[in-house]
C-alpha cells in the first residue's frame, strides 16, 4: 500500500496557488518601496515536477522536482523538493532513496507532516514496522486529524500483527 503525499504546485507560488497573482511587500516596478503583483510560480520546474506527480507520471516528476530543486531558492522550496522526491521515488518503488530524500526534507523542516508521512510510507514498505508507526506518530503530533497518516498508521499495525503461518513438511 502506498500512501504518498505532495506537497502541491500552489506552494511554489509566492500566494499559495500557481496561477494567481497577489500583491506582496518589496520593490515597486517604480523602484520605490511598496506592493508589487507577483504572477505565477517563483520555481516552475516544482510546480511543474509536483503537477507531474499528481498526475501519475513519477519518472518526469522526480526529473522535474530535481531540476527545481537545483534552483530552490529557500529552505521551504528545498524541503517541498525533498518531500516530494521522496513521494516520487517511493512511487518507482526507490524505498532506499527515498527515505533520504524524506530525511533531507526532515531536517530542514522537522514539522512538515506531509514528510513524516512519506518517511512511514518508506518504512513500512522496508518492513521497519516501528520505525513506520513512530514516523506516523511524529506527523500526528503536527496534523492530529490526517486522513493520510491515520491510513498508514493502520496499515504498518495491520502489517505488524497479522498472524504469520508456517507450513512445513515436517511428520
Amino acid at each position: 500500500m502506498l500512501f504518498v503525499t505532495l506537497i502541491a504546485a500552489a506552494l511554489a507560488a509566492p500566494g499559495g496557488a500557481s496561477d494567481t497573482a497577489r500583491p506582496s511587500a518589496g520593490i515597486s516596478a517604480a523602484g520605490g518601496t511598496g506592493s508589487r503583483t507577483v504572477i505565477g510560480p517563483t520555481n516552475t520546474f516544482l510546480a511543474d515536477g509536483s503537477m507531474a506527480l499528481l498526475a501519475g507520471d513519477y519518472a518526469e516528476g522526480v526529473r522535474l522536482t530535481e531540476i527545481g530543486l537545483r534552483m530552490a531558492k529557500s529552505d521551504s522550496e528545498r524541503s517541498a523538493a525533498f518531500s516530494n522526491l521522496c513521494a516520487g521515488h517511493i512511487k518507482l518503488e526507490h524505498f532506499d532513496l527515498a527515505l533520504e530524500q524524506c530525511d533531507l526534507a526532515l531536517e530542514l523542516k522537522p514539522n512538515q507532516w506531509r514528510a513524516h508521512s512519506n518517511r512511514a510510507n518508506v518504512l513500512l514498505n522496508l518492513g521497519r514496522l516501528e520505525e513506520a508507526e513512530a514516523a506516523v506518530e511524529a506527523g500526528l503530533r503536527i496534523r492530529p486529524n490526517s486522513q493520510t497518516l491515520l491510513r498508514v498508521l493502520d496499515a504498518a499495525r495491520l502489517e505488524r500483527y497479522r498472524p504469520t503461518v508456517t507450513v512445513s513438511d515436517d511428520p
